[in-house]
Formats: structure tokens, sequence, C-alpha cells
């Protein structure tokens, strides 16, 4: 299978970094240019009101999306295009939008939080960049699903995983840092 949009990467056990240790990653694009994806499950301490422009008034939680352009702000959604705009991901999940028509409609009660998440920064590769790390074995490739996407655990990576069959689930097991084992 290959990294394309729609799909996730998932942090193999070869990964050592630490920053993508056990992530999972929801690829938007993916081209000859490069990549681009948002970690989907790292939520953060913080919301997103601490640092909207404008005043709102429910809490809306931010992810950490990547290490790349760390004050921008990415939204996936489960709206309707044609009133809040974006491009389809995977089946009813989109990437984009119009970020303050949907940051007014959650504000006002018209849209559920648990229908956007909300990410600072993104994950990117310069051309090449993910062919040569999926060479190393790097990541592992899964196709996503809306509910995958949206259903927030702590051990996310690990469920997801497990869901890859067999030979995935030994993996799932793998401590952080297996020198220490």
């Amino acid at each position: 299978m290959q990294a394309s949009s729609g799909h996730f990467l998932l942090a193999s056990a070869n990964l050592l970094d630490s920053y993508f240790q056990k992530s999972v990653i929801l690829m938007c694009e993916h081209n000859d240019e490069g990549s681009f994806g948002l970690i989907i499950n790292r939520q953060l301490d913080v919301y997103l009101n601490e640092f909207w422009k404008n005043e709102i008034n429910i809490e809306i939680p931010l992810y950490c999306g990547g290490p790349v352009q760390e004050n921008t702000i990415h939204i996936l959604h489960c709206l309707d295009t044609k009133s809040y705009g974006g491009k389809k991901i995977v089946t009813g999940v989109n990437w984009g939008g119009h970020i303050e028509k949907i940051i007014n409609a959650l504000d006002e009660g018209q849209v559920s939080v648990n229908d956007c998440r909300f990410f600072v920064g993104y994950s990117g590769w310069g051309e090449k960049q993910l062919a040569n790390e999926l060479k190393l074995d790097s990541w592992y490739i899964k196709k996503a699903s809306k509910k995958e996407i949206f259903e927030y655990k702590d051990d996310h990576w690990k469920s997801i995983i497990q869901s890859m069959g067999t030979k995935y689930k030994l993996l799932s097991t793998f401590p952080n840092d297996p020198k220490l084992n």
C-alpha cells in the first residue's frame, strides 16, 4: 500500500524520533512535491479559545498537528462542504474550509465540537522524503475511516495497529525504547 490522501501513517517501532513516536498521522495531501498530514492522536492541554482572535464561549480542544508552522491552525470536519468548505479526505471527513464560519457555528451551537478537530501546526515532508522514510520501514500505512479519525483514545495508535491484523498485534506491545527492555 502506498501513502496517499485519506491514509494513516502509523509510526513503526523503527521510528525512534521521539516527536513522532506512536503517532497516527492522517495524510491530507501527497504528491510529487511533498506530503502534508496531521497527527490525530496528540491532544494538547490547551483550547482554541486561548488563541483565537475573537472571544469563544465554548472550549474547543486543540491537537498537535505536527512540528511544521506551529503558528497555523488546521481543521478536519464532517460538515457540509457547500456551507463550510473543505477538501474531502475520506468519506464524511474534510480538511480545511471556512474556519471562522465553523468556529462561529460552534460558538452558536449550530455545529457540534464532535464534528470538528482543530490542529496547531502540521507534519510535512519534502519531495521524496516520505518515500525514503517508507523504504526504511519508519511508517505503517492503513486506509483511514471517519470513525478512526474522530474517535480519540489515549491508546489510539495501539488500537489502530491492532486492527490491522495478527502480524501487527505483537508490534502494538513494543516498548517506546526497546533498548531499555
